[in-house]
């Protein structure tokens, strides 16, 4: 559903116009004159925005994840914290021992 891509929408679109903002200013054009950058500086935010999205989201989406295939066993339920930090130390103690 579109709820699981919110968070993700909402940090690229800020950070998007807040790099195009930035840019503007920077080629001393003003935050209101933004539909004067080049394309390649649009692309450029755009870009560094998608990947301040992904990283910032990532983890979430890992824990939701792993949730949604986790096996039931009869340890009881899991929450997404513990969730998480399962996957943090045994894919963290992985890439540091492979």
């Amino acid at each position: 559903s579109n709820f699981t891509w919110w968070p993700w929408n909402i940090i690229y679109f800020v950070s998007y116009e807040h790099g195009r903002n930035t840019a503007a200013i920077a080629y001393g054009l003003g935050p209101g004159n933004k539909s004067e950058l080049p394309p390649w500086v649009s692309s450029g935010c755009a870009t560094a925005a998608a990947v301040a999205a992904t990283i910032a989201t990532n983890p979430i989406d890992l824990a939701k994840t792993r949730l949604q295939t986790l096996r039931v066993d009869t340890h009881g339920a899991a929450s997404t914290a513990s969730t998480a930090a399962a996957a943090v130390t045994t894919q963290a103690t992985g890439a540091t021992t492979a």
